[in-house]
Protein backbone atom coordinates (compact mmCIF):
# COMPACT_ATOMS: atom_id res chain seq x y z
CA UNK A 1 0.00 0.00 0.00
CA UNK A 2 0.94 3.77 -0.29
CA UNK A 3 -0.02 7.31 -0.13
CA UNK A 4 -1.43 8.95 -3.43
CA UNK A 5 -2.06 12.80 -4.50
CA UNK A 6 -4.51 12.51 -7.25
CA UNK A 7 -4.63 16.52 -7.69
CA UNK A 8 -0.84 16.28 -8.62
CA UNK A 9 -1.90 15.11 -12.24
CA UNK A 10 -0.84 17.88 -14.64
CA UNK A 11 -3.10 19.59 -16.31
CA UNK A 12 -0.90 18.85 -19.59
CA UNK A 13 -0.56 15.08 -18.52
CA UNK A 14 -3.52 12.85 -20.31
CA UNK A 15 -4.44 9.67 -18.63
CA UNK A 16 -6.26 6.57 -20.16
CA UNK A 17 -8.57 5.05 -18.66
CA UNK A 18 -7.06 1.46 -17.44
CA UNK A 19 -10.64 -0.36 -16.58
CA UNK A 20 -10.76 -2.01 -19.62
CA UNK A 21 -7.40 -3.60 -18.83
CA UNK A 22 -7.97 -4.08 -15.30
CA UNK A 23 -11.45 -5.90 -16.24
CA UNK A 24 -9.51 -8.08 -19.16
CA UNK A 25 -6.91 -9.02 -16.54
CA UNK A 26 -9.69 -10.26 -14.01
CA UNK A 27 -11.48 -12.09 -16.64
CA UNK A 28 -8.31 -14.03 -17.34
CA UNK A 29 -7.56 -14.90 -13.88
CA UNK A 30 -11.26 -15.96 -13.21
CA UNK A 31 -11.61 -17.85 -16.31
CA UNK A 32 -8.12 -19.74 -15.52
CA UNK A 33 -9.16 -20.51 -12.04
CA UNK A 34 -12.16 -21.97 -13.01
CA UNK A 35 -10.87 -24.23 -15.84
CA UNK A 36 -8.49 -25.45 -12.76
CA UNK A 37 -11.67 -26.50 -10.79
CA UNK A 38 -11.90 -23.62 -8.33
CA UNK A 39 -15.46 -22.26 -7.29
CA UNK A 40 -17.14 -20.73 -4.74
CA UNK A 41 -14.52 -19.51 -2.29
CA UNK A 42 -11.87 -21.46 -3.57
CA UNK A 43 -12.26 -18.69 -6.22
CA UNK A 44 -11.74 -16.27 -4.00
CA UNK A 45 -9.19 -17.14 -2.67
CA UNK A 46 -7.47 -17.49 -6.27
CA UNK A 47 -8.21 -14.28 -7.29
CA UNK A 48 -7.17 -13.08 -4.07
CA UNK A 49 -3.82 -14.65 -4.48
CA UNK A 50 -3.35 -13.07 -7.69
CA UNK A 51 -4.37 -9.89 -7.20
CA UNK A 52 -4.55 -8.79 -3.21
CA UNK A 53 -1.89 -10.87 -1.47
CA UNK A 54 0.81 -8.61 -0.54
CA UNK A 55 4.04 -10.13 -0.06
CA UNK A 56 5.60 -6.59 1.34
CA UNK A 57 4.02 -3.35 0.44
CA UNK A 58 1.90 -3.95 -2.64
CA UNK A 59 -0.76 -6.02 -3.27
CA UNK A 60 -0.21 -8.03 -7.00
CA UNK A 61 -2.18 -5.63 -8.74
CA UNK A 62 -0.33 -2.65 -7.39
CA UNK A 63 2.53 -3.79 -8.62
CA UNK A 64 0.74 -4.54 -12.13
CA UNK A 65 -0.36 -1.05 -12.03
CA UNK A 66 3.12 0.28 -11.41
CA UNK A 67 5.06 -1.93 -13.74
CA UNK A 68 2.55 -2.90 -16.68
CA UNK A 69 0.39 0.46 -17.48
CA UNK A 70 2.31 2.57 -19.69
CA UNK A 71 3.54 5.81 -17.73
CA UNK A 72 2.05 9.04 -18.72
CA UNK A 73 4.23 11.98 -19.68
CA UNK A 74 3.63 15.51 -21.01
CA UNK A 75 4.67 14.61 -24.54
CA UNK A 76 2.69 10.83 -24.34
CA UNK A 77 -0.94 9.78 -23.22
CA UNK A 78 -0.46 6.57 -20.68
CA UNK A 79 -2.75 4.59 -18.08
CA UNK A 80 -0.49 5.87 -15.00
CA UNK A 81 1.47 8.73 -13.96
CA UNK A 82 3.49 8.75 -10.75
CA UNK A 83 3.89 12.53 -9.60
CA UNK A 84 7.43 13.77 -7.85
CA UNK A 85 6.60 13.81 -4.45
CA UNK A 86 8.01 17.74 -4.05
CA UNK A 87 5.06 18.62 -6.64
CA UNK A 88 2.61 16.47 -4.46
CA UNK A 89 0.96 17.55 -1.17
CA UNK A 90 3.36 15.02 0.88
CA UNK A 91 6.40 17.34 0.10
CA UNK A 92 8.92 17.37 2.84
CA UNK A 93 6.49 14.59 4.50
CA UNK A 94 7.64 11.10 5.20
CA UNK A 95 4.42 9.16 4.12
CA UNK A 96 6.19 5.89 2.30
CA UNK A 97 6.20 6.06 -1.21
CA UNK A 98 3.80 7.37 -3.93
CA UNK A 99 1.31 5.53 -5.59
CA UNK A 100 0.81 5.95 -9.30
CA UNK A 101 -2.54 8.38 -9.93
CA UNK A 102 -4.73 6.28 -12.85
CA UNK A 103 -8.15 6.72 -14.57
CA UNK A 104 -10.61 4.04 -13.94
CA UNK A 105 -13.93 3.72 -14.45
CA UNK A 106 -13.66 7.38 -14.93
CA UNK A 107 -12.34 7.86 -11.57
CA UNK A 108 -9.06 9.85 -10.88
CA UNK A 109 -7.87 8.03 -7.85
CA UNK A 110 -4.66 6.44 -6.77
CA UNK A 111 -3.41 2.94 -7.36
CA UNK A 112 -3.50 1.58 -3.94
CA UNK A 113 -7.72 1.94 -4.42
CA UNK A 114 -7.34 -1.34 -6.64
CA UNK A 115 -4.78 -2.83 -3.92
CA UNK A 116 -7.45 -2.28 -1.03
CA UNK A 117 -10.31 -3.15 -3.56
CA UNK A 118 -8.86 -6.65 -3.63
CA UNK A 119 -6.47 -6.91 -0.47
CA UNK A 120 -8.86 -6.07 2.50
CA UNK A 121 -12.25 -6.39 0.68
CA UNK A 122 -11.23 -10.37 0.74
CA UNK A 123 -10.04 -10.32 4.19
CA UNK A 124 -13.94 -8.54 5.07
CA UNK A 125 -15.07 -10.61 3.11
CA UNK A 126 -14.49 -13.41 5.89
CA UNK A 127 -14.94 -12.10 8.29
CA UNK A 128 -18.15 -11.09 7.61
CA UNK A 129 -18.68 -14.81 8.00
CA UNK A 130 -17.19 -15.16 11.18
CA UNK A 131 -14.15 -16.58 9.66
CA UNK A 132 -10.52 -15.02 9.86
CA UNK A 133 -8.16 -16.91 7.48
CA UNK A 134 -5.30 -14.45 7.72
CA UNK A 135 -5.25 -14.18 11.41
CA UNK A 136 -1.35 -14.73 11.64
CA UNK A 137 -0.97 -12.05 9.30
CA UNK A 138 -2.55 -9.57 10.82
CA UNK A 139 -0.87 -10.43 13.74
CA UNK A 140 2.16 -9.75 12.70
CA UNK A 141 1.65 -6.66 10.62
CA UNK A 142 -0.12 -5.07 13.97
CA UNK A 143 3.25 -6.13 16.04
CA UNK A 144 5.31 -5.39 13.32
CA UNK A 145 3.81 -1.92 13.15
CA UNK A 146 4.09 -1.60 17.13
CA UNK A 147 7.79 -2.79 17.34
CA UNK A 148 8.35 -0.27 14.33
CA UNK A 149 6.81 2.89 16.46
CA UNK A 150 8.73 1.40 19.32
CA UNK A 151 12.18 1.78 17.22
CA UNK A 152 11.69 4.84 16.23
CA UNK A 153 10.81 6.48 19.68
CA UNK A 154 13.59 4.83 20.75
CA UNK A 155 11.58 2.25 23.28
CA UNK A 156 14.16 -0.62 22.48
CA UNK A 157 13.18 -2.00 25.92
CA UNK A 158 9.40 -2.46 24.48
CA UNK A 159 10.28 -4.37 21.09
CA UNK A 160 11.11 -7.97 23.03
CA UNK A 161 7.51 -7.30 25.30
CA UNK A 162 5.43 -6.47 21.77
CA UNK A 163 7.01 -9.48 19.90
CA UNK A 164 5.96 -11.38 23.08
CA UNK A 165 2.22 -10.54 22.96
CA UNK A 166 2.03 -11.37 19.00
CA UNK A 167 2.94 -15.01 19.80
CA UNK A 168 0.81 -15.28 22.46
CA UNK A 169 -2.22 -14.12 20.55
CA UNK A 170 -0.83 -16.98 17.58
CA UNK A 171 -0.73 -19.86 19.80
CA UNK A 172 -3.39 -18.76 21.57
CA UNK A 173 -5.59 -19.00 18.48
CA UNK A 174 -3.75 -22.08 17.37
CA UNK A 175 -4.80 -23.69 20.94
CA UNK A 176 -8.64 -22.96 20.10
CA UNK A 177 -8.23 -21.14 23.63
CA UNK A 178 -9.53 -18.13 21.55
CA UNK A 179 -11.93 -16.92 18.73
CA UNK A 180 -12.68 -14.20 16.41
CA UNK A 181 -14.42 -11.45 18.53
CA UNK A 182 -17.66 -10.16 17.42
CA UNK A 183 -16.93 -8.32 13.46
CA UNK A 184 -18.03 -4.72 12.92
CA UNK A 185 -16.89 -3.60 9.11
CA UNK A 186 -17.12 0.03 10.59
CA UNK A 187 -14.87 -0.54 13.60
CA UNK A 188 -12.69 -3.03 11.61
CA UNK A 189 -12.23 -0.52 8.69
CA UNK A 190 -11.12 2.21 11.49
CA UNK A 191 -8.45 0.13 13.87
CA UNK A 192 -6.98 -0.47 10.08
CA UNK A 193 -6.21 3.16 9.08
CA UNK A 194 -5.81 4.00 12.10
CA UNK A 195 -2.76 1.15 12.77
CA UNK A 196 -1.46 -0.52 10.23
CA UNK A 197 -2.71 0.63 6.61
CA UNK A 198 -2.61 4.04 8.07
CA UNK A 199 -1.98 6.60 10.95
CA UNK A 200 0.83 4.57 12.84
CA UNK A 201 2.42 3.73 8.70
CA UNK A 202 2.46 6.62 7.05
CA UNK A 203 0.16 9.03 9.46
CA UNK A 204 -2.62 9.36 7.47
CA UNK A 205 -6.13 8.22 7.40
CA UNK A 206 -7.92 7.86 4.35
CA UNK A 207 -11.68 7.66 4.04
CA UNK A 208 -11.59 6.57 0.20
CA UNK A 209 -9.65 3.32 1.15
CA UNK A 210 -12.11 2.37 3.52
CA UNK A 211 -14.71 2.59 0.90
CA UNK A 212 -12.44 0.49 -1.48
CA UNK A 213 -12.17 -2.31 1.32
CA UNK A 214 -16.03 -2.08 1.31
CA UNK A 215 -16.52 -2.39 -2.51
CA UNK A 216 -14.00 -5.25 -2.37
CA UNK A 217 -15.94 -7.52 0.02
CA UNK A 218 -19.13 -6.95 -2.20
CA UNK A 219 -17.25 -7.47 -4.84
CA UNK A 220 -15.93 -11.19 -3.56
CA UNK A 221 -19.27 -11.81 -2.91
CA UNK A 222 -20.65 -11.69 -5.80
CA UNK A 223 -17.73 -13.67 -7.44
CA UNK A 224 -17.92 -16.51 -4.65
CA UNK A 225 -21.54 -17.02 -5.97
CA UNK A 226 -20.88 -16.55 -9.48
CA UNK A 227 -20.57 -19.68 -11.93
CA UNK A 228 -20.08 -18.35 -15.07
CA UNK A 229 -18.70 -15.25 -16.14
CA UNK A 230 -16.98 -12.32 -14.06
CA UNK A 231 -17.85 -9.57 -11.69
CA UNK A 232 -18.33 -6.15 -13.81
CA UNK A 233 -15.50 -4.05 -11.61
CA UNK A 234 -16.96 -0.83 -13.11
CA UNK A 235 -20.00 -0.98 -10.93
CA UNK A 236 -17.80 -1.11 -7.68
CA UNK A 237 -15.90 1.88 -8.33
CA UNK A 238 -17.13 5.27 -7.32
CA UNK A 239 -15.86 9.17 -7.04
CA UNK A 240 -15.74 8.79 -3.23
CA UNK A 241 -12.57 6.37 -4.12
CA UNK A 242 -10.50 9.99 -5.07
CA UNK A 243 -8.47 11.54 -1.74
CA UNK A 244 -9.56 14.93 -2.83
CA UNK A 245 -13.34 13.74 -3.03
CA UNK A 246 -12.85 11.86 0.33
CA UNK A 247 -11.60 14.07 2.93
CA UNK A 248 -8.53 12.38 4.75
CA UNK A 249 -7.32 12.73 8.04
CA UNK A 250 -3.64 13.30 9.43
CA UNK A 251 -1.40 13.11 12.11
CA UNK A 252 -1.34 16.58 13.20
CA UNK A 253 2.79 16.22 13.33
CA UNK A 254 2.59 15.90 9.34
CA UNK A 255 -1.10 17.64 8.78
CA UNK A 256 0.35 20.88 9.27
CA UNK A 257 2.70 20.34 6.28
CA UNK A 258 0.44 18.43 4.07
CA UNK A 259 -1.81 21.68 4.01
CA UNK A 260 0.53 24.41 3.70
CA UNK A 261 1.48 21.99 0.16
CA UNK A 262 -1.80 21.97 -0.58
CA UNK A 263 -1.78 25.75 -1.27
CA UNK A 264 1.97 26.32 -2.05
CA UNK A 265 1.60 23.31 -4.54
CA UNK A 266 -1.49 23.83 -6.37
CA UNK A 267 -3.14 26.04 -8.77
CA UNK A 268 -6.18 28.24 -7.18
CA UNK A 269 -9.23 30.33 -8.27
CA UNK A 270 -10.68 32.59 -6.42
CA UNK A 271 -14.24 34.23 -6.40
CA UNK A 272 -15.92 36.93 -3.84
CA UNK A 273 -19.49 37.08 -4.30
CA UNK A 274 -21.87 39.78 -3.13
CA UNK A 275 -24.90 39.33 -1.03
CA UNK A 276 -26.80 40.57 -4.36
CA UNK A 277 -25.24 37.98 -6.19
CA UNK A 278 -22.68 40.45 -8.52
CA UNK A 279 -18.87 38.94 -8.23
CA UNK A 280 -16.65 41.39 -6.56
CA UNK A 281 -13.18 39.68 -7.29
CA UNK A 282 -12.60 36.56 -9.25
CA UNK A 283 -9.34 35.40 -10.82
CA UNK A 284 -6.54 32.36 -10.34
CA UNK A 285 -4.13 32.63 -7.86
CA UNK A 286 -1.29 31.00 -6.44
CA UNK A 287 0.16 30.71 -3.05
CA UNK A 288 3.62 31.56 -1.15
CA UNK A 289 4.40 31.21 2.21
CA UNK A 290 5.83 34.29 3.76
CA UNK A 291 7.28 33.51 7.33
CA UNK A 292 4.05 32.81 9.04
CA UNK A 293 1.74 34.05 6.53
CA UNK A 294 0.93 32.84 2.80
CA UNK A 295 0.79 36.15 0.29
CA UNK A 296 -1.50 35.51 -3.01
CA UNK A 297 -0.90 37.77 -6.11
CA UNK A 298 -4.76 37.40 -8.04
CA UNK A 299 -4.35 37.92 -11.66
CA UNK A 300 -7.53 37.51 -14.81
CA UNK A 301 -6.53 37.40 -18.34
CA UNK A 302 -2.59 37.67 -16.78
CA UNK A 303 -2.68 40.87 -15.06
CA UNK A 304 -3.25 41.70 -11.48
CA UNK A 305 -6.17 42.59 -10.07
CA UNK A 306 -5.93 41.95 -6.41
CA UNK A 307 -3.82 40.48 -3.38
CA UNK A 308 -4.45 38.39 -0.38
CA UNK A 309 -2.35 37.90 2.68
CA UNK A 310 -3.73 34.94 4.95
CA UNK A 311 -2.93 32.39 7.78
CA UNK A 312 -3.72 29.07 8.15
CA UNK A 313 -4.74 26.85 10.84
CA UNK A 314 -5.43 23.30 11.03
CA UNK A 315 -8.60 21.65 12.52
CA UNK A 316 -8.42 19.06 14.82
CA UNK A 317 -10.93 16.26 16.23
CA UNK A 318 -10.49 13.34 18.14
CA UNK A 319 -6.25 13.58 17.78
CA UNK A 320 -6.16 14.04 13.87
CA UNK A 321 -5.86 16.99 11.60
CA UNK A 322 -9.02 16.85 9.50
CA UNK A 323 -8.72 20.27 7.86
CA UNK A 324 -7.81 23.51 7.59
CA UNK A 325 -9.36 27.56 8.27
CA UNK A 326 -8.09 30.37 5.89
CA UNK A 327 -8.70 34.05 6.89
CA UNK A 328 -7.02 36.94 6.34
CA UNK A 329 -7.13 39.90 4.05
CA UNK A 330 -8.14 40.59 0.77
CA UNK A 331 -7.49 43.56 -1.53
CA UNK A 332 -9.25 44.49 -5.45
CA UNK A 333 -8.08 48.48 -6.35
CA UNK A 334 -9.37 50.87 -3.69
CA UNK A 335 -11.38 47.96 -1.81
CA UNK A 336 -10.44 45.94 0.67
CA UNK A 337 -11.25 43.63 3.97
CA UNK A 338 -10.75 40.53 5.42
CA UNK A 339 -12.48 37.15 4.46
CA UNK A 340 -12.89 33.89 6.72
CA UNK A 341 -13.09 30.26 4.79
CA UNK A 342 -13.13 26.48 6.13
CA UNK A 343 -11.85 23.50 3.94
CA UNK A 344 -14.29 21.53 2.54
CA UNK A 345 -12.34 19.59 0.87
CA UNK A 346 -8.85 19.49 -0.26
CA UNK A 347 -9.41 21.46 -3.58
CA UNK A 348 -12.55 24.09 -2.03
CA UNK A 349 -12.36 26.66 1.33
CA UNK A 350 -15.73 28.30 1.33
CA UNK A 351 -16.80 30.91 3.68
CA UNK A 352 -17.59 34.84 4.12
CA UNK A 353 -16.03 38.19 3.13
CA UNK A 354 -16.63 41.67 4.34
CA UNK A 355 -15.12 45.42 4.21
CA UNK A 356 -12.85 46.72 5.98
CA UNK A 357 -12.57 44.83 9.28
CA UNK A 358 -15.51 43.16 8.97
CA UNK A 359 -15.25 39.38 7.27
CA UNK A 360 -18.96 39.06 6.96
CA UNK A 361 -21.10 41.77 5.67
CA UNK A 362 -19.55 41.58 1.73
CA UNK A 363 -21.02 38.03 0.74
CA UNK A 364 -19.54 34.58 0.18
CA UNK A 365 -15.94 33.40 -1.12
CA UNK A 366 -14.78 30.31 -2.98
CA UNK A 367 -11.28 28.85 -3.35
CA UNK A 368 -10.65 25.70 -5.73
CA UNK A 369 -8.19 23.93 -7.22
Amino acid sequence: MAEVDEDALPEDVKLIDCLPDLQNLLDHYVQRGRNDGHAGNGLVDYIYENFGAAQKIDAPVETWIRDKLPRANKIKPGKSYLAPQAFTKYHKVKSGRLAPIILCGGVKMGGDKIGHFFQLGYRIYYRKMGMNPLFGREVLEDHGVAARKAYNENSFFSIPDIAEQGAYRLLERKAGLSAPPKFSQADWNHQKEMNTFGIDSSGVYSAADILANDAGALFYAELASSKIGTPDLGKYIKKSWNESATLSKYKPEIGTQVWENILTVRNWSVKLTGISGKTELIGDCSFQKAGNAFTATVKRGGQEIGQMTLTMKTREESGLTVGAVLSGSWKNGEKAGQLNTTSKRECEFEGSWGNGQSDKDGGKVLFLC
